[in-house]
């Protein structure tokens, strides 16, 4: 019974450590995510006149 109470202790202190670091990697992955989508939105703001003057182009000829 000695023993089991530290051990508990430690098991608790370890979740929590744990349950921070999964957290702190979701708020990683989500700002990430974030990035990635903003890029993709400046690239389809820069590319999509493109893409319709081309198949204007297409379309016409």
């Amino acid at each position: 019974m000695q023993v089991l109470v530290p051990l508990v202790a430690l098991l608790l202190i370890l979740q929590t450590v744990l349950l921070s670091i999964l957290k702190w990697q979701q708020m990683v992955l989500l700002t990430l995510l974030q990035q990635d989508l903003h890029n993709l939105e400046l690239q389809v703001q820069l590319n999509l006149p493109l893409l319709i003057h081309n198949q204007t182009i297409s379309i016409t000829e």
